[in-house]
């Protein structure tokens, strides 16, 4: 999906700008100039739209503008970085440095969400930013990418086979790409504590990886971390460890032992 979308001509190491604007209209530009949308304002109002909504600029230095516009001919993803960083407004406060524009078509439905899933995934490990940030050309970006691409994984179940340690939802109203890193900050940091996990995700138009009444009955405890409503009475009478989005990123391991260890609170549902 990766080598389709992207190519050394859409790759810019040394962005110029020092503003969240400036460096949306850098990377429209690499997009326009090489024939993958039709019309720089038109798009970049759809980029804008969207970051209205929540801002783009992720964890770890990583921002992912992105949008399906009329205007875009062919899915595109334009890259950018700057080393000392500026701020896009992202989740951790932090400067942003590695800036990934995904650009679909209208007529392409889930594209944008598979690639954004695939990307924020992918670059939550540290070995392959570290990489890209010491990129002296555009080839080398490619190649980090494309021959990782392969690594990433969709589940969200550490081991489908037993019974579930802890069950979770994991919710964002706008942004999918915090929805998917969330879920897998707490997958990974569940495997490397030894608990199996199983993760409910709520994206804006879909419900994946849908929680059953026996998984929950036979989980220690429930973990939610989201920012939309989740539908908790399926969870009465179980230990309920409630939190943000952002807090299944930043405070993985505190949200997972309070959990195993049964900390949280027994949820009741109101009468």
């Amino acid at each position: 999906m990766l080598k389709d979308m992207l190519s050394k001509e859409l790759i810019k190491l040394d962005l110029q700008s020092r503003t969240k604007d400036g460096v949306i209209d850098e990377l429209i530009s690499l997009l326009f100039e090489n024939n993958k949308i039709l019309d720089r304002d038109g798009f970049k109002k759809d980029i804008l739209k969207r970051e209205s909504e929540s801002s783009t600029g992720l964890e770890e230095g990583i921002a992912i503008p992105h949008a399906k516009s009329d205007f875009v001919l062919s899915p595109s993803i334009a890259f950018g970085r700057i080393k000392e960083g500026i701020d896009f407004k992202s989740l951790d406060g932090e400067p942003s440095t590695l800036f990934f524009m995904i650009a679909c078509p209208t007529s392409l439905n889930d594209l944008h969400i598979e690639t954004l899933s695939k990307l924020s995934i992918l670059l939550l490990k540290d070995s392959i930013r570290e990489e890209i940030f010491r990129c002296t050309i555009p080839e080398e970006v490619l190649a980090i990418l494309i021959s990782n691409e392969l690594l990433v994984e969709f589940s969200y179940n550490s081991n489908p086979n037993a019974p579930y340690d802890l069950v979770g939802v994991v919710g964002c109203p706008n942004g999918i790409a915090h929805t998917y890193m969330c879920a897998n900050s707490l997958e990974v940091k569940a495997r490397q504590l030894g608990i199996n996990l199983k993760l409910e995700l709520n994206c804006p138009k879909e419900v994946k990886n849908r929680l059953t009444d026996e998984e929950i009955k036979q989980a220690k405890a429930v973990i939610i971390t989201s920012d939309i409503r989740v539908e908790t009475d399926r969870f009465d009478g179980k230990h309920l460890e409630i939190a943000k989005l952002k807090d299944g990123i930043q405070r993985t391991e505190e949200l997972l032992k309070n959990a195993i260890n049964q900390n949280s609170p027994i949820f009741k549902i109101k009468n």
